[in-house]
Protein backbone atom coordinates (compact mmCIF):
# COMPACT_ATOMS: atom_id res chain seq x y z
CA UNK A 1 0.00 0.00 0.00
CA UNK A 2 1.21 3.55 -0.36
CA UNK A 3 1.00 4.08 3.13
CA UNK A 4 3.60 1.05 3.82
CA UNK A 5 6.24 2.55 0.99
CA UNK A 6 6.06 6.06 2.77
CA UNK A 7 6.71 4.68 6.14
CA UNK A 8 9.29 2.05 4.65
CA UNK A 9 10.90 5.46 2.91
CA UNK A 10 10.73 7.09 6.18
CA UNK A 11 12.99 4.18 8.11
CA UNK A 12 15.38 3.48 5.02
CA UNK A 13 16.31 7.07 4.87
CA UNK A 14 19.15 6.78 6.96
CA UNK A 15 20.82 7.92 9.46
CA UNK A 16 23.40 6.42 12.29
CA UNK A 17 21.00 3.73 13.41
CA UNK A 18 23.08 4.70 17.13
CA UNK A 19 19.81 2.87 19.22
CA UNK A 20 18.99 0.09 17.76
CA UNK A 21 23.21 -0.56 17.22
CA UNK A 22 23.16 0.03 21.02
CA UNK A 23 20.51 -2.56 21.25
CA UNK A 24 22.10 -5.08 19.48
CA UNK A 25 25.56 -4.79 20.91
CA UNK A 26 24.89 -4.86 24.57
CA UNK A 27 22.24 -8.07 24.26
CA UNK A 28 25.50 -9.64 22.09
CA UNK A 29 27.72 -8.53 25.39
CA UNK A 30 25.29 -10.23 27.80
CA UNK A 31 24.30 -13.17 26.48
CA UNK A 32 26.89 -13.88 23.50
CA UNK A 33 24.37 -13.09 20.29
CA UNK A 34 22.48 -9.87 18.86
CA UNK A 35 19.54 -11.85 17.97
CA UNK A 36 17.31 -11.68 20.45
CA UNK A 37 17.19 -8.03 20.58
CA UNK A 38 16.37 -7.96 16.71
CA UNK A 39 12.48 -6.80 17.83
CA UNK A 40 13.94 -4.39 20.26
CA UNK A 41 15.72 -2.58 17.71
CA UNK A 42 13.57 -2.25 14.63
CA UNK A 43 11.53 -1.26 17.40
CA UNK A 44 13.21 1.36 18.37
CA UNK A 45 13.99 2.63 14.68
CA UNK A 46 10.61 2.83 14.21
CA UNK A 47 10.10 5.46 17.20
CA UNK A 48 12.96 7.29 16.04
CA UNK A 49 11.75 7.59 12.48
CA UNK A 50 8.24 8.29 13.88
CA UNK A 51 10.01 11.53 16.25
CA UNK A 52 11.85 12.77 13.37
CA UNK A 53 8.62 13.14 11.16
CA UNK A 54 6.96 14.98 14.02
CA UNK A 55 9.74 17.16 14.91
CA UNK A 56 9.79 18.04 10.99
CA UNK A 57 6.58 18.94 11.24
CA UNK A 58 6.86 21.53 14.82
CA UNK A 59 9.97 23.08 13.21
CA UNK A 60 8.47 23.46 9.57
CA UNK A 61 11.51 21.81 8.24
CA UNK A 62 11.39 21.31 3.94
CA UNK A 63 14.41 18.68 4.09
CA UNK A 64 16.37 16.15 6.20
CA UNK A 65 19.22 13.94 5.08
CA UNK A 66 18.96 15.68 1.48
CA UNK A 67 15.45 14.77 0.93
CA UNK A 68 12.30 16.68 1.15
CA UNK A 69 10.45 16.12 4.78
CA UNK A 70 7.20 13.85 5.02
CA UNK A 71 4.68 16.78 5.47
CA UNK A 72 6.65 18.90 2.31
CA UNK A 73 6.47 15.50 0.76
CA UNK A 74 2.76 14.16 1.64
CA UNK A 75 1.32 16.89 3.38
CA UNK A 76 0.73 17.67 7.02
CA UNK A 77 -2.25 15.46 7.43
CA UNK A 78 -0.46 12.15 5.55
CA UNK A 79 2.69 12.67 7.43
CA UNK A 80 0.71 12.34 10.92
CA UNK A 81 -0.18 9.64 9.79
CA UNK A 82 2.55 8.50 8.90
CA UNK A 83 4.08 9.09 12.06
CA UNK A 84 1.21 7.05 13.69
CA UNK A 85 1.73 3.87 11.52
CA UNK A 86 5.05 4.30 12.68
CA UNK A 87 4.65 4.30 16.07
CA UNK A 88 1.94 1.65 16.10
CA UNK A 89 4.45 -0.42 14.38
CA UNK A 90 6.39 -0.60 16.88
CA UNK A 91 4.12 -2.75 19.25
CA UNK A 92 3.82 -5.19 16.71
CA UNK A 93 7.69 -5.48 16.40
CA UNK A 94 7.30 -5.94 20.44
CA UNK A 95 4.92 -8.59 20.00
CA UNK A 96 7.20 -10.90 17.87
CA UNK A 97 8.39 -11.49 22.09
CA UNK A 98 5.49 -13.91 21.85
CA UNK A 99 7.37 -16.24 19.89
CA UNK A 100 10.64 -16.51 22.01
CA UNK A 101 8.74 -16.92 25.17
CA UNK A 102 9.90 -13.65 26.82
CA UNK A 103 8.43 -13.67 30.28
CA UNK A 104 5.78 -11.19 30.84
CA UNK A 105 7.70 -9.14 33.88
CA UNK A 106 10.46 -8.54 30.96
CA UNK A 107 7.72 -7.93 28.08
CA UNK A 108 6.35 -5.49 30.19
CA UNK A 109 9.58 -3.72 30.99
CA UNK A 110 10.46 -3.74 27.38
CA UNK A 111 7.05 -2.00 26.74
CA UNK A 112 7.39 0.25 29.87
CA UNK A 113 10.68 1.67 28.25
CA UNK A 114 9.70 2.22 25.02
CA UNK A 115 6.23 4.31 26.51
CA UNK A 116 8.30 6.39 29.51
CA UNK A 117 10.92 7.40 26.61
CA UNK A 118 8.14 8.44 24.05
CA UNK A 119 6.10 10.45 27.17
CA UNK A 120 9.83 12.19 28.90
CA UNK A 121 10.80 12.78 24.57
CA UNK A 122 7.62 14.35 24.41
CA UNK A 123 7.71 16.54 27.56
CA UNK A 124 11.01 17.45 26.46
CA UNK A 125 10.05 18.71 23.15
CA UNK A 126 7.01 20.55 25.05
CA UNK A 127 9.14 22.02 27.49
CA UNK A 128 11.61 23.19 24.61
CA UNK A 129 8.79 24.91 22.50
CA UNK A 130 7.58 26.91 25.88
CA UNK A 131 11.11 27.96 27.12
CA UNK A 132 12.94 28.27 24.35
CA UNK A 133 10.77 30.84 22.19
CA UNK A 134 10.39 32.99 25.46
CA UNK A 135 14.25 33.40 25.57
CA UNK A 136 17.40 31.75 26.22
CA UNK A 137 17.71 28.62 28.20
CA UNK A 138 19.70 28.52 31.23
CA UNK A 139 22.52 25.44 31.32
CA UNK A 140 19.89 23.27 33.85
CA UNK A 141 17.05 23.55 31.46
CA UNK A 142 18.93 22.46 28.16
CA UNK A 143 19.97 19.72 30.43
CA UNK A 144 17.12 18.78 31.44
CA UNK A 145 15.38 19.19 27.69
CA UNK A 146 18.07 16.81 25.98
CA UNK A 147 17.74 14.30 28.82
CA UNK A 148 14.14 14.44 28.27
CA UNK A 149 14.07 14.36 24.68
CA UNK A 150 17.34 12.53 24.09
CA UNK A 151 18.97 10.81 26.61
CA UNK A 152 15.27 8.85 27.33
CA UNK A 153 15.73 7.75 23.66
CA UNK A 154 19.16 6.22 23.96
CA UNK A 155 18.86 4.95 27.35
CA UNK A 156 15.72 2.56 26.55
CA UNK A 157 17.02 0.99 23.97
CA UNK A 158 20.21 0.31 25.90
CA UNK A 159 18.63 -1.04 28.94
CA UNK A 160 16.07 -3.29 26.60
CA UNK A 161 18.99 -5.12 24.65
CA UNK A 162 20.12 -5.88 28.29
CA UNK A 163 16.33 -7.40 29.75
CA UNK A 164 16.30 -9.43 26.18
CA UNK A 165 19.69 -10.90 26.77
CA UNK A 166 18.82 -11.19 30.24
CA UNK A 167 21.18 -9.22 32.00
CA UNK A 168 20.48 -8.86 35.82
CA UNK A 169 18.33 -5.58 37.22
CA UNK A 170 22.08 -4.02 38.20
CA UNK A 171 23.41 -4.83 34.63
CA UNK A 172 20.26 -3.51 33.32
CA UNK A 173 20.09 -0.13 35.24
CA UNK A 174 23.58 0.09 34.10
CA UNK A 175 23.14 -0.02 30.76
CA UNK A 176 20.00 2.18 31.43
CA UNK A 177 22.22 5.20 32.65
CA UNK A 178 25.24 4.32 30.05
CA UNK A 179 23.03 5.17 27.72
CA UNK A 180 21.20 7.95 29.25
CA UNK A 181 25.00 9.61 29.66
CA UNK A 182 25.59 8.40 25.67
CA UNK A 183 22.76 10.21 24.34
CA UNK A 184 23.40 13.69 26.48
CA UNK A 185 26.72 13.60 24.99
CA UNK A 186 25.59 12.72 21.42
CA UNK A 187 22.91 15.66 21.63
CA UNK A 188 25.64 18.14 22.85
CA UNK A 189 27.90 17.63 19.59
CA UNK A 190 24.99 17.58 17.83
CA UNK A 191 23.89 21.13 18.68
CA UNK A 192 27.78 22.07 18.87
CA UNK A 193 27.65 20.95 15.58
CA UNK A 194 24.65 23.60 14.70
CA UNK A 195 26.33 26.15 16.38
CA UNK A 196 29.69 26.14 14.79
CA UNK A 197 28.87 24.22 11.37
Amino acid sequence: SELSVATSEMVSAGGKRIRATMALLICEAVCGSYEKAIPVAVAYELAHAASLVQDDIIDDSNIRRKQPTAHKKFGLARAILISDYLIFEIFSELAKYYDVKLSKRKLTKLLLYVADSAKMAARGEYLESKLGAARALTEAEYLEIIGLKTGALFAAPAASGAVVGGANKRIVDAMYQFGYNLGLGFQIMDDMLDIIG
